[in-house]
């Protein structure tokens, strides 16, 4: 019987983060909500550990409201705000989402100014994975980090959310079902999951 809805369920994941909707989405709420940070300038960092302890951990979590659409993903300048103590702390619309839209534009910029030194770092994606746990379908946020493996001669992959870059893995999936193994539990079957650029612009999706 839920055969059907998983098929739906899966369908609609996928295109809305593979044609990008997600990114229109997002883009709409921030032109509408977040136009004051237009102007922010996102912080750099010398290595992972200043930056995780920049964003200080998954404790200024807040879900989304009707006011984030939500499911929209707020800038990096207005994430950054918050975690530096410009902003004060918001009641709602700050969750994975946005931790993922400022952690990865801070890595960007980092390694793209030469600033951050960590080792083998390649490239630094968005990552949003969508899987179905009894009758309802969810999701999580996280970056991918792209590593190149001198042991392995090959790429490898790592997540981060909250904390420092999870173990790495060979390959994509691999870090997809990390992700669902960690928030979804053994009982959650895989939706989609998308790979997007930090600025929201999808790359790759795929079913499972």
């Amino acid at each position: 019987m839920r055969a059907p809805w998983l098929f739906i369920c899966r369908l609609f994941s996928f295109l809305y983060t593979r044609l990008g909707f997600y990114k229109a989405w997002s883009l709409l709420y921030r032109a509408v909500w977040e136009r004051k940070f237009k102007g922010v300038k996102i912080s750099t960092f010398a290595s992972m550990e200043l930056l995780v302890k920049f964003v200080g951990g998954g404790g200024r979590w807040r879900g989304d409201s009707w006011k984030a659409l939500w499911d929209a993903i707020s800038s990096p300048q207005r994430v950054q705000q918050i975690f530096s103590g410009v902003e004060p702390q918001p009641e709602t619309d700050l969750d994975c989402d946005d931790y993922m839209s400022f952690t990865a534009a801070a890595i960007e910029k980092s390694l793209a100014m030469g600033v951050m030194v960590e080792q083998h770092l390649l490239n630094v994606w968005c990552l949003t994975v969508m899987w179905m746990k009894g009758w309802k379908a969810t999701g999580h946020n996280v970056v991918l980090l792209e590593y190149y493996s001198p042991e392995e001669d090959a790429v490898m992959y790592a997540y981060m959310d909250y904390a420092g870059p999870s173990v790495k893995k060979k390959t994509k999936q691999e870090v997809v079902d990390l992700v669902i193994q960690k928030y979804g539990g053994k009982d959650s079957v895989g939706l989609s999951w998308c790979r997007a650029r930090p600025d929201l612009t999808p790359v790759e999706a795929h079913w499972g």
